[in-house]
């Protein structure tokens, strides 16, 4: 028997003759159906009778025989991904492995049965897909792009590792996240980007559900993209929460308590409600300390961030243009260049006015005088942000005496009121001529303004004579007579009179008593400088070319060499670096009067509190956000100094809390662990804080309105993509620096793909394994399932959730988020 068993085996090996092939190919057959079977122990099984009745016996594949079949597969993979015109092509793998006979027909097989990308003739970078923007959505099209080039994040998305948590999560995200609606539609985003299968139906389906849970988002209005960043993963987070518990536990004091077992307590206390995949990589925490003046005793807290906000450095000082008009009217205005702090007000720059001209700070009057008249006038309590580069701003100077001289009604020469004061009863005006009526797009002022004080029980017509004669100097030799014979040569309209009623009447004995005028006082108030009014005498074009030089027209002030000083220092160049951010950031604040501070030790309100902040742990992903906005009493103005930072190895450690001396080796490593991998035991802890950047969010224009767009570093060919909404195109390394640099992300270096433990780019990135994804087959199958949730539930989502938490705005997003940190964007 056993000599017949080998003699079978010798026929299923090497016999001869049809009846041998014969044998040959049905063993062939049973060998390929038993390799589905390897896990079975036995290595020989009776297969079926052969031609003459005998059992014919099939040998499992052996081990050698497997792990060449598994060679050769690899082999037919790196085909596949690689083009044929490359190192790998088809010619190439055979001349790798001659014993491997692949015919075409097996190798298209393999092609076609592989992804989209992987069948394109030249190797295809992967998520180069821009966005549409459905309309003011750029902010969220380079939010996106940012999370899609996020490599952990993409892989936990792309290779469907989300839906485990998704699952475990399904009950609670139905009462405290989005029923998972927001990360199914991000998934669905980041495939179809990563795959290069984008349609414009999958980031309007994301931007509906957006606006589903988030009022804000819905329609078409312009917002901030870190706020919308944090809000987005808030909403995923809660999707994806592990955490069972909804109840923080009450803080214990921290005085007299290390901060090591501090920090501990308030990172289980936060983890036992908050434990997600988003918080692994994003999350980290800072440590915030009170120092007591009085009795010197430290209260510190840690509170987690997933993004930190910079304060950018600014210059102490600022230049501002004021043009001088001088009492004495045949003095030409001086332009002077003066320097003021960047926080100072109205006062600092009536001082420093004063310093440089010689004239008295209570002589001096502030305000703005355009091409259609005067505007605003300043008062010393003002902050300086109100005055903005290109304002033009006036410093008159207040007579105080009559001026021009001249008598009074009856003929006799006005008596001072004292040897100091004002003369008694008089009037200041500060006075420009329009061609046109004031304020109008057809007035056109022309001439220097200038400055009188006049008796107010004057009449019009010697009010007119006063100011004709102070404007003497411009007016064409000669006139009296005409002015005798014309009479009324101009009116005279008071700026911020009585609405309406700002016109002088010639016909009123005493015109300056009018109620207008009353009125034009009152808006002074105090701290502007001698009480005044601002008036504007209004020529017909026809009177102007009579009376009045037509060198005037051309008259400019004259200008002090301290314009172009003041201008040229400011416009130097202004060096911030990332770093000086971090330095500010961490800098010892000074806590004012009105953030008093009730010390638990002392039982009371401690003022002059010094505050400093600094990091506890740092996370995977760290993201920067620069603070490109000015808060002042006037409101926000967008800042654009140019930040420089580092493209890789941005080091943190000196902004790092050290740890005490006696601390244990485990508290040095308290923070928050990174999904599914642990850091290499060869890092030290100096090389685990470098961090390289991979995108940048940027913002270009003001607080009102702009345009987003991103810089993406590509995590498999390691090149630089600008993407600007639908738009896509190769950059280089030294334009990622700008001064539009809103969000940076950096990635913890030596932290790469979960499933690639040296490195997740080339042929070992992880797309090389992700799955087969149709946009056809997913949208389809979506429809199905909302008709069918639809019809079980009898009414619709967008409806249901009108009365839940998220939808009344109770969520992490608004404590996490300031909206003094807005930058509004919108799309020309």
């Amino acid at each position: 028997m056993f000599q017949n068993r080998s003699a079978s085996l010798g026929e299923l090996h090497g016999g001869h003759g049809v009846r041998e092939a014969s044998e040959r190919e049905e063993a062939n057959l049973e060998r390929s159906k038993s390799s589905r079977h390897l896990t079975k122990k036995k290595s020989f099984k009776f297969g079926s009778r052969d031609s003459v009745g005998r059992r014919k016996l099939v040998r499992r594949p052996s081990m050698k025989s497997v792990t060449n079949m598994v060679h050769k597969l690899m082999i037919r993979m790196s085909a596949v991904q690689f083009p044929s015109n490359s190192a790998y092509s088809t010619s190439s793998i055979d001349r790798i492995d001659e014993g491997a006979s692949y015919r075409k027909k097996n190798f298209d097989v393999a092609e076609e049965a592989s992804s989209k990308i992987r069948r394109t003739k030249s190797m295809e970078v992967l998520s180069m897909s821009g966005l549409k923007n459905h309309g003011n959505t750029c902010f969220m099209n380079s939010i996106i792009q940012c999370l899609a080039h996020t490599d952990l994040l993409a892989e936990y998305f792309v290779m469907d590792q989300y839906k485990e948590d998704l699952k475990l999560r399904k009950g609670q995200t139905k009462k405290f996240g989005t029923r998972g609606e927001v990360t199914e539609k991000l998934a669905l985003l980041l495939k179809s980007l990563w795959s290069s299968q984008y349609n414009s139906q999958i980031s309007s389906d994301f931007k509906s559900i957006v606006g589903k849970y988030g009022v804000q988002y819905r329609g078409y209005a312009q917002h901030d993209a870190q706020e919308f960043l944090l809000w987005l993963l808030d909403k995923v987070h809660e999707d994806l929460n592990r955490a069972t518990k909804r109840k923080y536990k009450a803080n214990k004091e921290s005085l007299g308590r290390s901060d090591d077992t501090i920090a501990l307590e308030a990172l289980a206390n936060h983890t036992r409600c908050n434990d997600s995949f988003v918080l692994d990589l994003f999350q980290a925490q800072y440590r915030s300390s009170l120092k007591c003046p009085r009795c010197h005793q430290q209260s510190t807290t840690f509170d987690p961030f997933l993004c930190l906000s910079l304060p950018i450095p600014q210059r102490e000082s600022r230049p501002i243009i004021v043009t001088t008009v001088f009492v004495n009217s045949s003095r030409v205005p001086l332009r002077i260049g003066v320097s003021v702090p960047i926080n100072g007000t109205i006062a600092d720059l009536r001082n420093v006015v004063s310093d440089m001209t010689g004239i008295s700070e209570e002589s001096l009057i502030l305000t703005e005088l355009y091409f259609d008249g005067f505007h605003r006038t300043f008062h010393d309590k003002q902050s300086l942000s109100i005055v903005h580069e290109g304002d033009n701003i006036y410093a008159f100077e207040a007579p105080t005496g009559l001026f021009p001289e001249m008598e009074t009604e009856d003929g006799e020469a006005p008596v001072l009121a004292d040897n100091k004061g004002p003369i008694q009863d008089t009037l200041l005006i500060l006075l420009a001529n329009c061609q046109g009526p004031a304020k109008t797009t057809s007035s056109k002022r022309f001439g220097l303004p200038f400055i009188v004080r006049v008796l107010r029980e004057l009449s019009y017509e010697n009010l007119q004579a006063a100011i004709l004669k102070a404007m003497s100097r411009i007016l064409m030799d000669n006139v009296s007579s005409q002015i005798k014979k014309q009479g009324l040569v101009f009116k005279l309209r008071v700026i911020n009179g009585l609405p309406g009623k700002g016109a002088l009447s010639p016909e009123v004995d005493h015109p300056l008593y009018q109620a207008t005028v009353d009125r034009a006082l009152m808006s002074c108030g105090s701290g502007s400088g001698p009480p005044h009014i601002k008036m504007i005498a209004e020529w017909d074009q026809e009177t102007r070319v009579s009376f009045v030089k037509s060198s005037v027209l051309q008259e400019r002030p004259e200008e002090h060499c301290s314009v172009r000083e003041v201008e040229s220092l400011h416009n130097s160049t202004h060096n911030v670096d990332l770093e000086d951010c971090f330095r500010l950031y961490t800098k010892d604040e000074k806590l004012g009067t009105e953030d008093a501070w009730l010390c638990p030790r002392c039982k009371k309100l401690q003022q002059g509190t010094v505050k400093r902040l600094s990091l506890w742990t740092l996370p995977e992903v760290l993201v920067v956000h620069l603070k490109r906005f000015r808060q002042t009493s006037a409101g926000r103005t967008k800042l654009h100094t140019l930040v420089d930072f580092p493209l890789t190895g941005l080091d943190v450690n000196t902004h790092v809390e050290p740890r005490a001396k006696r601390s244990s080796p485990e508290s040095h490593s308290l923070g928050w662990g990174t999904w599914g991998r642990k850091r290499a035991s060869s890092v030290s802890g100096s090389d685990e804080n470098l961090y390289d950047l991979y995108a940048v969010c940027n913002h270009t224009g003001g607080m009102t309105g702009g345009h987003y767009t991103a810089y993406c570093k590509n995590p498999v060919d390691f090149s630089w993509y600008l993407f600007d909404d639908m738009r896509v195109e190769k950059i280089s390394e030294h334009q990622i620096v700008t001064k539009a640099a809103y969000l940076l992300f950096y990635a913890r270096r030596n932290v790469g793909s979960s499933s690639a433990s040296e490195s997740s780019s080339g042929s070992e990135h992880w797309v090389w394994r992700m799955p087969r994804f149709s946009y056809e087959s997913v949208f389809s199958s979506r429809n199905e399932l909302s008709s069918k949730e639809d019809t079980a539930t009898g009414h619709s989502t967008s409806e249901s959730c009108s009365s839940l938490p998220w939808a009344q705005g109770n969520n992490t997003s608004n404590r996490l988020n300031s909206k003094e940190n807005m930058l509004t964007e919108s799309c020309v």
